[in-house]
């Protein structure tokens, strides 16, 4: 009697002992093949994504050997059952995307957005660095076997990624916006007014318009959360009000087919209520040939009118800069004395 108890007592503590955060052992099968880099891609996801350390590979049968804590286990088991699936069946996430909520934690989910057929290796490794970037989400794993992504975490930064992932991966057919509209981004502490916007540059735009543009914008926008997106020849920025829309007038006034000559401006008070550099202009200068033409103009600015923040764009030709209105007029006969040399 004393032994029947006692197995009595320890098969009735086993659930309480599992609800409690014990370890089991589960084993999943691959139902469809899968090759030694998928499967070991696979472990890599339940390690970044479900947390799950312990993990072995059978090679030989297909199957992810784990231990971990149940809701650990479940959270593996729903991710490798939506990346089980047979060659050629990929349909890629143009609605909403498949979700699973963590166990305990409901303001918490487990996301996957596939990719069409056509993206590539690169295309993927771009989202997740922005996805990572702009929606500050770091548990994402690019699946390639299934050109899938995996994000974990909560519902409000999941849900941007979704926005974002929708933005650079439309459905077929879907007109495209040159500019995006605004989407809020509350969960950052530190940026309560922080939004996200895309900016889509003219087709024509290469890789190195694409790093330029990025760079003119960090340096006079004070924009330092932007990432270039290739695929879409697009530009993703994430920051204050004030400094997205001096963004989006960098970027439109520099992608008008044909840019007039001379001096376009924006008045932007609020990136410099310390400093003062509140006026953002782009100079164009078509007669410049090369950006080794602009390269003396941007010294003399720089060593002459005392201006820091300035980058020369070779598409068009042009000098974008930001500095204080007493800067201005210096900066005026600098670029004017230098076109009519360039003439």
């Amino acid at each position: 009697m004393r032994f029947t108890s006692f197995l009595a007592i320890v098969s009735l503590a086993l659930p309480v002992l599992a609800q409690n955060g014990a370890e089991q052992d589960r084993t999943y099968y691959f139902t469809n093949p899968v090759s030694d880099a998928a499967l070991s891609a696979a472990a890599t996801a339940i390690r970044t994504v479900a947390d799950i350390q312990r993990i072995d590979l059978d090679r030989p049968h297909s199957a992810v050997v784990m231990r971990a804590t149940v809701d650990k286990l479940t959270s593996a088991e729903w991710m490798l059952q939506m990346l089980d699936r047979p060659a050629g069946s990929n349909t890629p996430t143009y609605g909403a995307a498949p979700e699973f909520r963590m166990p305990g934690k409901e303001d918490e989910a487990i996301r996957i957005f596939r990719f069409p057929d056509t993206a590539t290796v690169p295309d993927m490794t771009a989202m997740v660095t922005s996805m990572r970037t702009i929606a500050d989400v770091q548990r994402l794993f690019p699946y390639e076997a299934q050109k899938a992504i995996v994000a974990r975490g909560p519902l409000d930064r999941v849900a941007a990624v979704e926005w974002l992932f929708h933005q650079l991966v439309p459905a077929p057919g879907t007109t495209v916006a040159d500019v995006s509209a605004d989407y809020s981004l509350p969960f950052l502490p530190r940026f309560p007014d922080n939004r996200i916007k895309i900016f889509r540059l003219h087709a024509s735009a290469t890789t190195a318009d694409l790093t330029a543009m990025v760079t003119a914008i960090r340096t006079v926008a004070d924009l330092q959360r932007l990432f270039p997106y290739e695929a879409q020849t697009a530009i993703i920025a994430a920051g204050e009000p004030e400094n997205i829309r001096a963004a989006e007038w960098l970027i439109h006034d520099t992608q008008q087919p044909k840019p007039a000559e001379g001096a376009h401006q924006l008045q932007a008070a609020a990136l410099s209520p310390q400093t003062g550099d509140s006026l953002v202009r782009i100079f164009y200068l078509p007669q410049a040939k090369n950006t080794g033409d602009l390269t003396p103009i941007v010294t003399r600015l720089r060593t002459e009118a005392g201006i820091q923040r300035l980058f020369p764009l070779a598409s068009p030709q042009a000098i974008i800069l930001r500095c204080r209105p007493d800067q201005m007029k210096l900066a005026e006969e600098i670029v004017s004395q230098a076109g009519a040399a360039l003439e």
